[in-house]
């Protein structure tokens, strides 16, 4: 990869029901110069949609959607070549929901309402790791 592969911004779809939360994990997301947001969906079926041509870096899935749940997406992510980086962010934090998403695949498994932040600094610290990458 050339030098200018650096600067283009580690990209991320949020697979999100809550317009509420969509829109805050946009603004906290695109206010990170590395970072874009380059998708959102509320359902399963538009999520497998949309990540099918936009191959994001990253993805942030809830559980609770309104067309299916964050597993189905999880699911269809584990095939995508290569494959992106995937934090799960939810209200349901059940061990046995926590324990299900690791293992199939998930990379981080956050609580929306104690770990929210941990998104941003989880997506900033894999965009400085690829910029490093990159430049190396």
């Amino acid at each position: 990869m050339n030098k200018s592969t650096a600067t283009l911004p580690y990209t991320v779809f949020l697979v999100e029901d809550s317009a509420m939360i969509r829109d805050r994990l946009r603004r906290l997301i695109d206010a990170e110069p590395a970072l874009a947001v380059i998708g959102t969906a509320n359902g399963t079926g538009a999520a497998v949609r949309e990540l099918r041509t936009l191959n994001p870096d990253a993805i942030v899935i809830d559980i609770a959607l309104q067309e299916g749940d964050g597993f189905e997406v999880l699911e269809n992510v584990n095939q995508m070549k290569p494959k992106p980086l995937i934090i799960m962010l939810t209200n349901y934090t059940y061990v046995s929901y926590r324990v299900r998403g690791l293992s199939e695949g998930a990379h981080y498994f956050f609580d929306k309402s104690t770990e929210f932040d941990s998104v941003i600094s989880v997506l900033r610290k894999h965009a400085d790791e690829r910029a490093k990458d990159v430049t190396h």
